[in-house]
């Protein structure tokens, strides 16, 4: 039986260690996070509804759609999952029944939040957020009302960005006597905030450091020296992945010139062949490290370097060459070899030297995917902001 988010977060607080909980966004990310050694994983909506279904975290999607995702990450994995519930989906009632779908489904740990619907990501301006006592009896009944005493409730506050910290605070922990077993103040604006919010508390807090975000990144031995319990890094697989997939199309370099498309659909599929041919020929006799790289400053780790299987025989040929055309500009473009894309598991190998600022080009490429569309529906006079 697996071990409850409840234990390993109290064994981690025991050891003087923080708990680092990388974020999923779908079943494939999850069993790739289990298959590294993680102890728990993250399930936040922004992830999961842009992953899912394309669109922005501001509330376009309800419990319905966010559960299916749920249910398919969980069912994957045997980790014990932690999933942000947003407000609860409704009032009070909302609420109990969303914390008993999804400790039908297993979840271990769930986080409610003090927004207002239609909620948005954390770090965006125009949040609102309700009186202090609806939280305060969404939270009463979540943790009296649980099926499993083991379930783990995480209740979380929003007031920092539409108030300050000191309403933050005594919003927190008024939310703690009501019954939650840990906090998440989110979005403190600096450092010292950061840590006066860990120190106000002895009980689990959690801190998301967010490129892009409000809140000044600090490195995960620095959460840890000032407080935090745990680390929840919800977005960086899913920014990573979707810089990778976009990185992929940078690589597609050979494309067939006009003289050659003008011969018709039957020499375009010779060309394309013999294109192929020529590649796997080139590849076979090269290094197979073109796209290796490091997570380094403004890098992205694409490939693993003479990647060895279990009988210590090189396998890169194997998968070098992805056997694919597309038309493009009335043009057949021919991806180049590509040695063994594991983006998401380079990544999370060495997750706590993880430099932030790695990230911040797909933080861009989130905005430009879903930036238009959120200015659209939620700010009318000028661009939103997020960060």
């Amino acid at each position: 039986m697996k071990e409850s988010f409840r234990t390993i977060v109290n064994e981690a607080r025991k050891a003087g260690r923080i708990l680092v909980v990388p974020g999923a966004h779908d079943a494939l990310s999850a069993k790739i996070i289990e298959k590294v050694g993680f102890d728990c994983l993250f399930l936040g909506g922004f992830p999961m509804v842009g992953a899912r279904y394309g669109v922005p975290d501001i509330g376009l999607k309800g419990f319905g759609e966010i559960y299916a995702a749920v249910n398919d990450i969980v069912g994957a994995i045997h980790l014990p999952a932690f999933v942000d519930c947003d407000d609860g989906y409704g009032d009070v009632k909302n609420t109990v029944a969303t914390l008993h779908a999804y400790e039908r489904l297993g979840v271990s740990a769930m986080m409610f939040e003090d927004q207002k619907w239609p909620k948005r990501c954390g770090h965006m301006i125009g949040k609102n957020v309700v009186p202090t006592e609806v939280m305060e009896q969404k939270i009463r009944a979540a943790s009296t009302e649980r099926m499993n005493p083991d379930t783990f409730i995480f209740a979380r506050t929003d007031s920092r960005a539409v108030y300050d910290i000191e309403e933050a605070l005594r919003r927190a922990e008024r939310y703690l006597r009501a019954g939650a077993d840990g906090l998440f103040v989110e979005a403190p604006q600096s450092s010292e905030e950061l840590a006066r919010v860990a120190k106000a508390f002895d009980v689990p807090q959690i801190c998301n450091p967010l490129v892009g975000g409000r809140t000044p990144i600090l490195s995960i031995k620095e959460l840890e020296e000032i407080g935090f319990s745990v680390a929840v890094m919800g977005l960086d697989t899913i920014m990573h992945a979707a810089n990778a997939t976009d990185d992929v199309f940078d690589h597609y370099d050979r494309i067939v010139d006009d003289e050659t498309n003008s011969r018709g659909h039957s020499a375009k599929c010779h060309d394309v062949e013999t294109h192929f041919q020529d590649v796997e020929k080139n590849d076979r006799g090269s290094e197979h490290s073109r796209n290796s790289q490091n997570c380094n400053q403004g890098d992205l780790p694409i490939a693993k370097k003479n990647q060895q299987n279990e009988s210590g025989q090189n396998h890169a040929d194997h998968n070098c060459v992805a056997r694919a055309a597309f038309r493009r500009d009335n043009q057949i473009a021919l991806i180049v070899p590509v040695s063994n894309l594991h983006p998401i598991r380079n990544l999370l190998s060495d997750f706590a030297q993880l430099r932030f600022n790695a990230a911040r080009d797909t933080f861009d490429l989130c905005r430009e995917l879903f930036g238009d569309l959120e200015d659209i529906l939620t700010n009318p006079a000028g661009p939103s902001e997020c960060g």
